[in-house]
């Protein structure tokens, strides 16, 4: 009888912050999630809008996305709601989604997806990049199809994570 061999559990990881900058480098992040049309890129326009002073630069791409889908409508309320509104370094009202490829891990210094899920999956398909993808410490669940509510509680879940992972007080 042939017994079954396991492969060894991988775990993503998720952090708590990111530790202080010690250069002039900008940090450059990408946020993940599936569809690139919701969390990843309200994500990324938040990061933006908050971390740019403190040299803190984000993108956003999915693991299953449309090439090309424009980001939500209710995403894009969400953001203006709470007061972000685009600006020429910040243009994420002409977002479209794009898919996680192996040259966007070169670009960017830490890949962070939106649950652990995400994150899982980025290891499993990326593994020589594993010391760059970690995840929310909170699964961040995802809005789509939901009501504009839906998307202001998802954008102040985001914000909430982000401003403890990047140690921003806003």
């Amino acid at each position: 009888m042939k017994t079954a061999v396991q492969a060894p559990l991988i775990k993503a990881e998720p952090f708590i912050s990111f530790p202080e900058k010690t250069d002039d480098r900008i940090q450059r992040i990408l946020f993940v999630c599936t569809g690139n049309t919701c969390r990843s890129p309200m994500a990324a326009a938040w990061l933006n809008h908050y971390g740019a002073a403190h040299g803190i630069e984000a993108s956003s791409a999915g693991l299953f996305p449309i090439p090309g889908a424009p980001i939500s409508a209710n995403a894009l309320e969400a953001l203006r709601s709470a007061g972000i509104v685009p600006t020429p370094d910040n243009r994420f009202d002409l977002h479209t989604a794009r898919p996680l490829e192996e040259s966007l891990f070169r670009k960017y210094d830490r890949v962070i997806g939106m649950t652990h899920r995400h994150a899982m999956e980025m290891i499993y398909s990326f593994p020589s990049f594993a010391e760059k993808i970690s995840s929310m410490s909170k699964d961040i669940p995802d809005p789509f199809g939901g009501s504009a509510d839906d998307y202001r509680e998802c954008l102040d879940a985001v914000a909430a994570e982000l401003k403890e992972m990047f140690l921003l007080d806003v």
